[in-house]
């Protein structure tokens, strides 16, 4: 299920990056995948630097 949502968050990167006239090309794009998974917490433990708020 991951790969495929980041497929599908891939395939809409690409076309807002390409429809904002950015040079990607296809060889910059061969060195992604899908397999990303740092963004995935299977832990449910989260992090959050406090001295970054703002009152």
């Amino acid at each position: 299920m991951v790969v495929a949502r980041n497929l599908m968050t891939l395939e809409s990167v690409v076309a807002q990056i390409r429809a904002e006239c950015y040079d990607l090309t296809d060889e910059a794009l061969a060195l992604t995948t899908p397999l990303m998974r740092k963004h995935i917490n299977p832990f449910g433990r989260y992090h959050f630097d406090l001295s970054r708020i703002r009152d």
